[in-house]
């Protein structure tokens, strides 16, 4: 009797919470810095992580990256899938970064690896994947690492 006069309630309190929606679920940046070096060696994700004490102390430079290329970065990881982060290897080719997402306190240690078919932006700091495969993101992530290549 208590669950047939309880359960009606529930389910209408369940139906009237305002679901997620996808503004929700937009990340924003308020600046991205990317060191100037582009890993020639692959790295474990906890490799990745303490390279970016290794750039620090190495005194290798940063860039920060302008307004329409941080815009368009953000673009890019709103339209990729999402996922949590499990430790693994990485390929070489990576590129450091230095994120400040908004609302957050604290620097994200990000890398950004991209090739033919897929790409993937990982914050190694919160344990997150953005995997791209629109061919539009990809190019323009190739393009972003040959630009940084060319800074060198």
């Amino acid at each position: 009797m208590f669950a047939k006069k309880i359960l009606p309630l529930m389910i209408i309190v369940l139906m009237s919470l305002p679901g997620r929606s996808q503004a929700d679920k937009q990340i924003g940046l308020d600046s991205v810095c990317v060191y100037l070096e582009i890993s020639e060696r692959g790295h474990t994700t906890a490799g990745a992580y303490t390279h970016f004490n290794d750039l620090k102390d190495r005194g290798i430079q940063k860039m920060c990256i302008s307004m329409e290329e941080k815009i368009r970065l953000q673009e890019i990881m709103n339209r990729a899938k999402q996922k949590r982060h499990f430790q693994r290897k990485l390929a070489m080719g990576l590129v450091f970064c230095e994120v400040s997402f908004e609302n957050s306190a604290f620097n994200s240690r990000v890398a950004i690896w991209v090739g033919s078919e897929v790409g993937d932006i990982m914050d190694l700091s919160s344990r997150k994947d953005y995997l791209v495969t629109e061919k539009r993101d990809l190019e323009w992530l190739m393009g972003f690492k040959n630009k940084i290549e060319q800074s060198l």
